[in-house]
């Protein structure tokens, strides 16, 4: 009798094993790709690797993700709590790229770890720590009320990072936060 294989969630005719920092996702661009479709999230260029937070043997292991048009920028994270199944959502969408480029180094990558931090802790911790970042980078970001889709808008700034616009995933920031 003849097996018939499954066949996979997702292509690995797309995983990118040629970057500087290789991803630890199984086709990790692909499922990027296939996530903006159901979220209905335009791109024009090919996701490229930010950020890996956490060890690729631990419960929890996230990589940040940031693709886009020419005039905006989305950061995804994508994030593995099961290696079957890892799953990209969208993180912060910032509108306009002009947003983006103000914000500085330190505190992208420290926005990117207070919610990595955020979401390890909300999914295999639980015990309601935000650690370092509960002083660091919630407190800079301003609600403006606006929301669109699961996104809400913030302010971000602080006395050496001009004021800029950003909408994070209401699923990537504390929820008694704001």
């Amino acid at each position: 009798m003849e097996t018939v294989k499954e066949k996979p969630k997702y292509s690995l005719e797309y995983n990118n094993c040629v970057m500087s920092d290789p991803s630890r996702m199984p086709a990790a661009t692909n499922l990027i790709r296939m996530a903006r479709d159901e979220h209905c999230i335009a791109s024009e260029n090919w996701p490229n690797l930010i950020l890996t937070f956490g060890y690729h043997e631990d419960k929890y292991y996230a990589e940040a993700w940031g693709d886009g048009m020419d005039w905006n920028k989305t950061v995804w994270i994508l994030e593995a709590i099961s290696w079957d199944s890892p799953k990209p959502i969208p993180a912060i969408v910032f509108r306009h790229i002009t947003e983006c480029d103000k914000i500085n180094t330190y505190d992208f990558t420290s926005l990117l770890k207070a919610i990595c931090f955020h979401r390890r802790d909300r999914f295999v911790f639980k015990t309601g720590d935000e650690g370092v970042y509960n002083d660091v980078i919630w407190p800079l970001l301003k609600p403006t009320g606006a929301k669109e889709k699961c996104f809400s808008e913030f302010v971000f700034e602080h006395n050496s990072q001009t004021p800029l616009t950003l909408f994070i995933n209401d699923n990537c920031i504390p929820p008694d936060r704001f």
